[in-house]
């Protein structure tokens, strides 16, 4: 089997489309871990200017970021227990005549690039502790789990962020970064036998669907069933788990190299809101954390509002005196392209960790542009 010479230069975005569709035709290219660490630092050394705010727009910024109705056929039987999950292998003044509206396939929003620099603004926790970035490195490396959740109908972005996932996978340098998918029971009006059938596919086809045992919700109970299930799946196999939203791009090398440095227990860590808790884009706690909700009882009050919020409430009133918390306040942002009030950077870095509310699949292009470049040879 030989390579042509003819190697295809394409956009990121374009590469990453044409590796999902031709991936039994397509090599990426793999090296040592030191060869690793010199592209990892190279492939980004010119950073996007074209995207940069004007300097009046950023000076006028404040940048102060202080889903079980019973089931009459289950789809996979699995035991009893309150934290069981079955895993599943998403005016006119005019009188005029009324006419029906036509439907229309409404137009996705146009994104262009991301603002990105090679520095952020702002220094990270570690940054203000001394360490730079570089020398994250010379910790030894850690494991993480990430449960992202998502609801039974988005099978699109599932299979749009389990790509690019996978591929993140292939390129990480020591540490270990699995994911599943997190679903509830959807309602039964909705559960229809269509439905349950495309996530039996889905699940028979990458294993990755992970359905708790309580209806689909946010903020009614989800959390609680879900960190009683990361805890006993986990076991030792990882030092943090991690819960994360469908609509954020996480990076796995760089969040797993700011991991690497901090305790393996006690941990609660992420992007902190001037209440103290950690906002669920991104919530990581170490093993034993989530071992300690395993072990308490489901309490309504405790949990029945919002999700992060009511996690970071649960964290103070029972684990407030061992528990380390760790904010990440500058590589954890929402999209800079939507400017925010709060929770808003204005551009991204190589550094970033997380980039949150990328609602549509058009606006994760350029995310894969500036993290995930893949050279494709094609294979004669």
């Amino acid at each position: 089997m030989e390579c042509s010479r003819d190697v295809q230069y394409k956009s990121g975005y374009e590469r990453f489309k044409l590796g999902s569709e031709r991936e039994s035709k397509n090599d990426i290219f793999k090296s040592s871990n030191q060869e690793k660490i010199e592209e990892y630092w190279g492939y980004r050394s010119e950073p996007i200017q074209s995207g940069d705010l004007r300097k009046d727009e950023y000076n006028s910024l404040e940048t102060n970021n202080n889903d079980l109705i019973s089931q009459s056929e289950p789809i996979i039987s699995s035991s009893s227990g309150e934290n069981n999950a079955s895993q599943l292998n998403s005016t006119t003044l005019k009188k005029v005549p009324k006419q029906t509206p036509k439907k229309s396939t409404p137009r996705p929003k146009q994104y262009g690039p991301i603002p990105f620099r090679e520095k952020m603004e702002c220094d990270s926790y570690h940054e203000k502790k001394g360490i730079s970035f570089k020398q994250l490195w010379n910790w030894p490396p850690t494991r993480v789990f990430i449960g992202i959740w998502t609801v039974a109908d988005r099978f699109e972005i599932r299979n749009f962020i389990r790509t690019l996932n996978l591929k993140q996978q292939q390129s990480l340098i020591g540490d270990k970064v699995d994911f599943k998918f997190i679903l509830g029971i959807p309602p039964q009006d909705e559960y229809t036998p269509e439905l349950k059938s495309q996530l039996t596919i889905e699940n028979s086809t990458y294993g990755d669907l992970i359905m708790l045992n309580i209806e689909e919700n946010m903020n009614n109970g989800k959390a609680y069933y879900y960190w009683k299930w990361v805890a006993g799946y986990s076991d030792t196999q990882y030092n943090y788990v991690v819960k994360a939203d469908d609509d954020a791009f996480i990076h796995f090398q760089n969040l797993a190299l700011n991991l690497r440095p901090l305790p393996r227990n006690n941990l609660y860590y992420g992007l902190e809101s001037p209440d103290r808790f950690i906002f669920g884009e991104l919530e990581v706690l170490s093993l034993n954390n989530a071992r300690m909700i395993a072990s308490s009882p489901f309490n309504q009050t405790e949990w029945n509002g919002n999700e992060d919020r009511f996690l970071g409430y649960w964290l103070m009133n029972h684990a407030n005196s061992t528990l380390i918390r760790i904010p990440e306040n500058c590589l954890i942002f929402n999209d800079p392209r939507v400017r925010r009030k709060f929770c808003w950077r204005p551009w991204a870095s190589p550094d970033s960790i997380v980039i949150h509310r990328l609602k549509e699949i058009s606006a994760w292009k350029s995310v894969i542009d500036l993290y995930i470049p893949v050279i494709i040879i094609d294979i004669t």
